[in-house]
């Protein structure tokens, strides 16, 4: 099985609707577009946590691993997991778009070659970021790779931009 992370940009009018029924399934039936950062998003976050440090570390893990969320909070003490845990609704992570914006902010300072210059595949290894299996096999048929981290920047940093100027949410789904 496999890592990723789906990240849904969504307009404000979007977001008041989604707030009535916070679902997944909502979601995605009103996101006009989903990036999808497919066994990449671990090594992305590695990487981005040597390129920032402190308050801006902190603003860049708002990415993947959003605070502010739709829905209820999961009472995991309620729960019993070899029953019921297929039927829990998990709460809807978000970056707000004054966040967005500072995402956005920092992220184009990042220069494609420094932040792929921080690429070790061992030190990733060693360190089991997923999916564990990181080289530096640059053919065009490989992934888990600089080419890999540096695609999928490039796909980060177009979708912030576009929501920062828009005004947007981006909803962080990982799965």
């Amino acid at each position: 099985m496999s890592q990723s992370a789906s990240l849904y940009p969504i307009t404000p009018a979007e977001f008041e609707l989604l707030k009535q029924e916070a679902n997944l399934d909502q979601l995605q039936g009103i996101s006009f577009r989903a990036e999808v950062f497919e066994q990449n998003f671990e090594g992305l976050q590695y990487l981005l946590a040597k390129f920032f440090k402190g308050n801006d570390l902190e603003i860049i893990n708002e990415i993947f691993s959003p605070t502010e969320f739709l829905g209820e909070e999961i009472d995991y003490t309620a729960i019993e997991f070899d029953e019921d845990f297929d039927e829990v609704e998990q709460p809807l992570f978000y970056v707000s778009p004054a966040n967005v914006l500072a995402v956005n902010t920092l992220l184009q300072t990042v220069a494609d070659d420094k932040f792929i210059n921080l690429y070790d595949a061992d030190e990733l290894n060693a360190n089991e970021v997923y999916p564990e299996i990181w080289h530096n096999d640059e053919s065009d048929d490989q992934a888990f790779n600089k080419r890999h981290l540096s695609e999928g920047l490039r796909y980060l940093k177009q979708l912030f931009n576009e929501a920062a100027a828009n005004g947007n949410y981006i909803f962080s789904f990982i799965e």
